[in-house]
């Protein structure tokens, strides 16, 4: 597993560890990252690639329970307690799950546009055909890369997104990954072979923090339904990735959250 760690590793004032989507890795959360450092460099950022992305390509835990495993004593080897878990999608429905698992270890549970499970057993299935309909392993030349991703970003909870400073050059990474090595990890980070978890949001104390973009109807709609059992914030002019779309916006909202 790929750890990146950025900022004051001996004695840090707050600790933040960020876990990418779908896609992803470290490089996504590159500029939150700098806006936060160059505010408070005193801030050790640990940054995680999930099984299958980046650094982590050969990375393939069999099960979502190991990689959190994992994930916590990869975390535990480096601080000593974390301020903020941040999760985006993907990584949001595995930072929930970290802590269910580990309900102490965190002080904050950031979620941006993050789902909470499938309960129905039959809309699991046919959530890992879809899944298995994307064809990851055969997307391994340049164009069938582009044209995959031209596809994708073009979902409707994506909206907007190619308008965003950002986005070729997020584009520009997603063409680095080996697209067959994240069909595998979908084994441990598919959301088909995770538990539901809306009872968490139910009992738990943890204190959770939940931002979307309010272009992105399908997740706005679920900030809705959390009621009183997160702060919930709405990004204007976002869609699925606010992070990508308005960096220190992101940065400041994780700030004025850590106290």
């Amino acid at each position: 597993m790929q750890v990146s760690c950025f900022g004051e590793m001996v004695n840090p004032d707050h600790v933040l560890v960020f876990l990418h989507g779908f896609l992803g890795d470290t490089r996504d959360w590159q500029r939150v990252i700098q806006v936060l450092l160059d505010s408070d460099p005193k801030i050790l950022c640990i940054s995680i690639d999930l099984p299958g992305h980046g650094g982590s390509k050969h990375y393939q835990p069999e099960t979502w329970k190991v990689l959190c495993e994992d994930i916590m004593s990869e975390i535990k080897a480096r601080a000593v307690s974390v301020d903020g878990l941040i999760g985006y999608s993907m990584g949001g429905r595995i930072a929930t799950l970290l802590a269910v698992l580990f309900p102490e270890s965190f002080r904050l549970l950031v979620l941006e546009s993050s789902s909470f499970g499938i309960a129905d057993a039959s809309e699991r299935r046919r959530r890992l055909d879809w899944e298995l309909s994307l064809n990851l392993s055969h997307v391994t030349t340049e164009s069938s890369k582009r044209e995959f991703l031209q596809q994708w970003y073009r979902l409707s909870l994506f909206i907007g997104i190619e308008k965003t400073e950002g986005f070729q050059a997020m584009m520009e990474r997603r063409m680095d990954q080996d697209f067959a090595a994240i069909e595998q990890g979908m084994r441990s980070t598919s959301v088909a072979f995770m538990p539901c978890l809306d009872h968490f949001l139910q009992k738990t104390d943890q204190n959770i923090l939940y931002i979307y973009g309010e272009l992105d109807q399908k997740y706005a709609d679920i900030a809705t339904s959390l009621g009183t059992a997160a702060n919930v914030i709405g990004a204007a002019d976002a869609s699925h990735n606010v992070h990508l779309t308005n960096p220190s916006w992101f940065a400041g909202i994780l700030a004025q959250n850590m106290g």
